[in-house]
């Protein structure tokens, strides 16, 4: 699927939204003239919420003050969500080693600085008075003749031309139609009123607020220009120019923000509903885990006060039903047959909603692709835009809730991060598998394979007998009181690392603590390291220690012998498993799965007798 049709995917999801309100007779939804930044004024704010009650016809909804917000212990801090954002910029700047030298200056400078990322918006709450965005909510008495004058007659529903681009849209999008054959509609259909897909595609990012933020990468995507790499006009990685000889980036990242469609989903009553499973519909058990709600991770967040820069926010996690628990995935790919080019989507998934559809294709939240042809040396810097928005979320975003026919303060954490071992250790900035501390839950120090062609290094419990254990310690673990990581230490030895006054020093403590430097993520305060960020089963298991344990069973693993005990199985035995594999299908319901095929086939023959 090319960039364009992803992001007309998402625009018409958004788009059908209105439509479907307009057919019910109901109002458009009152997120139109916003969606695309969540810091706006209060006079924006108050505009925008009478806007969607005038259009009900219901003054006194548009007069009625949010819900008060309950106290902390401590006063209320003042949260400018821009400035925040700009001093985690500057941080992330400070990381290049050659602004090293100025990093501890800046530490005592003002906070006002210039936003890294292209996008920047207009700062929460009043600036005037310096208050933060739920503290500026409640101003409706001073905007009544506002809400009767002004913003009602804006409150218009969709016009027949609307709906016809709609419609289009809605068609090209469902049945996969190429642009070129989108462009014959007109002359197929020449009374309808239809015009270019340019102009289709605008009036529909119009309607829906949702517009893909397009962001120069490098052109081999060894890092995104954004954060400390903004001004950047070559890459710091591989030094290839950042643009063509007609100033053109060479190549992007397209980032589909996620806060718009968020608002969305919560302006259709039926989804709106679903998403309460969270918290209405799942009954935790102590002692038994049956979704991710019965979770350390989410558990030790109940009760928590959100934290923004350090700073205590006055509600705490999950306290509103509507708090949403997020998930984030990456996996590398090859998009085409043949070739090694990688790619890197970067998806959401929703545990608001019942488990059984929040991992349908209709509800799974494409936030970007990293789109290669290299896996990326710095994705932190891919991450930063999303990173951005979930700071703004953990702060609130006015949001209507159609269920409840309500405003609410919208806020959404990502509390699990998951992939295969690569793409966890990439989002983490961790050495990776091979490397000297490889684990990233605990600690256990690898030895190097003395047989491997190139160093490789493996992890047993006892290495006592090992010609290098003189130089690792401990010489014997405990598989069941292993060096576990915890969050303080994980981002104390990131720190430490990043503090290293030589690139000398830096690889060297890189090497033994096994983590390159300070996450992004680690800013978004509903994260643990390495707690949320558990091993994927499937990968873990299935992908590879199966087929490692396989080779190893038949001699083939890495050019290894047996060693000292005998793990290589006969050919006779292999061959007898092989064929009862083969003959259990018949015995195996095809709801779990495909048909077992005979191991000890080869698997090109294996392929020749495939109906398929």
């Amino acid at each position: 699927m090319s960039k364009k049709s992803r992001a007309d995917l998402k625009l018409c999801s958004c788009s059908s939204l209105q439509a479907n309100r307009h057919a019910s007779g109901l109002p458009e939804l009152p997120y139109r003239s916003h969606i695309s930044t969540p810091s706006i004024s209060q006079a924006q704010t108050s505009r925008r919420d009478a806007t969607a009650a005038a259009s009900t016809g219901d003054i006194h909804t548009a007069m009625e003050p949010m819900p008060e917000i309950h106290e902390a212990d401590s006063e209320d801090p003042e949260i400018d969500i821009e400035n925040t954002i700009r001093r985690i910029a500057s941080r992330l700047r400070s990381q290049d080693h050659s602004s090293m030298a100025q990093a501890s200056e800046s530490e005592s400078e003002s906070d006002e600085g210039e936003l890294e990322d292209e996008d920047e918006g207009e700062t929460m709450g009043n600036d005037a008075t310096g208050e933060s965005e739920y503290e500026a909510i409640s101003v409706w008495d001073e905007l009544s003749e506002l809400i009767w004058n002004d913003v009602r007659p804006q409150a218009s529903d969709l016009t027949e031309t609307d709906m016809s681009y709609i419609r289009a849209f809605a068609f090209k999008v469902d049945e996969h139609l190429s642009e070129r054959a989108f462009a014959k509609l007109p002359y197929v259909f020449p009374d309808s009123e239809l015009g270019s897909l340019k102009s289709i595609r605008t009036r529909i990012a119009q309607l829906s607020g949702l517009e893909p933020t397009p962001h120069d990468c490098c052109v081999n995507t060894c890092c995104c220009f954004t954060g400390k790499n903004a001004d950047c006009s070559t890459c710091p990685y591989c030094h290839e120019p950042r643009f063509d000889a007609q100033g053109k980036p060479r190549n992007r990242f397209i980032y589909i923000p996620v806060i718009p469609r968020l608002q969305s989903c919560y302006s259709n009553p039926t989804l709106a509903k679903l998403m309460r499973h969270r918290a209405e519909d799942h009954i935790h058990t102590p002692d038994k885990v049956t979704d991710v709600m019965d979770s350390n991770v989410y558990r030790n967040l109940l009760g928590k006060h959100i934290i923004v820069d350090g700073k205590p926010l006055p509600y705490t996690y999950f306290s509103d039903p509507r708090h949403m628990a997020m998930g984030l995935s990456s996996d590398g790919f090859c998009p085409f047959r043949r070739r090694k080019k990688t790619a890197w989507p970067l998806i959401l998934f929703d545990y608001n909603l019942p488990p059984d559809i929040r991992f349908h294709l209709e509800h799974i939240l494409l936030v970007g692709i990293i789109p290669g042809p290299k896996k990326p040396k710095d994705a932190d810097l891919f991450l930063w835009p999303l990173v951005q928005e979930f700071l703004r979320l953990a702060v609130g975003v006015h949001t209507w809730d159609a269920y409840s026919d309500s405003f609410f303060q919208l806020c959404a954490f990502i509390i699990l991060v998951f992939g295969d071992i690569p793409a966890i250790s990439l989002l983490m900035r961790m050495k990776g598998h091979n490397g000297i501390s490889p684990c990233c839950l605990c600690s256990i120090q690898g030895i190097p394979s003395q047989e491997a062609r190139k160093t490789t290094y493996y992890v047993p419990l006892d290495r006592s007998r090992h010609p290098d254990a003189g130089t690792s310690s401990p010489r014997v673990y405990n598989a069941s009181n292993l060096p576990m990581r915890t969050h303080a230490q994980f981002l104390s030895q990131a720190q430490e690392v990043e503090s290293a006054r030589t690139i000398t020093e830096e690889n060297h403590l890189a090497q033994i603590y096994g983590i390159k430097g300070v996450p992004v993520l680690s800013y978004l305060s509903s994260l643990s390291f390495p707690d949320s960020f558990p091993y994927d089963f499937m990968h873990l298991i299935w992908e590879n220690v199966v087929k490692n344990l396989i080779s190893l069973w038949t001699g083939q693993f890495k050019g290894l012998d047996e060693g000292r005990e005998e793990y290589v199985l006969a050919p006779s035995v292999w061959k007898a498993i092989g064929e009862a594999c083969n003959n259990s299908g018949q015995s195996i319901p095809s709801a779990y799965g495909p048909r077992p095929f005979d191991v000890d086939e080869p698997p090109v023959e294996r392929l020749s007798k495939s109906p398929f």
